[in-house]
């Protein structure tokens, strides 16, 4: 493939990825409040630490955190796309 189409399925990949990784991390973040107001600010404050919650707390966040990583991982391919035909 050619032309200007591959950075063109790049950069929707990357805008509609992204998009849904921010929505799906704002409901992350509305469950965890939701569950302990002490793992929401652990959440926002020190890295990695929705990992550790999702790993606790599985069953609770699994679908917030699945596709808030799928939105990420689509927007990484997107930007991946873009970078490599310029």
């Amino acid at each position: 493939m050619t032309g200007a189409l591959p950075p063109l399925i790049g950069w929707l990949m990357l805008v509609s990825g992204a998009a849904m990784g921010i929505y799906w991390q704002l409901r992350f973040l509305a469950t965890i409040y939701k569950f302990s107001v002490g793992w929401f600010l652990g959440v926002l404050v020190i890295p990695l630490a929705d990992w550790v919650v999702a790993l606790l707390y599985f069953k609770l966040v699994r679908k917030p955190f699945c596709l808030s990583l799928i939105g990420s991982i689509i927007a990484f391919i997107g930007f991946f796309l873009i970078g490599s035909f310029r």
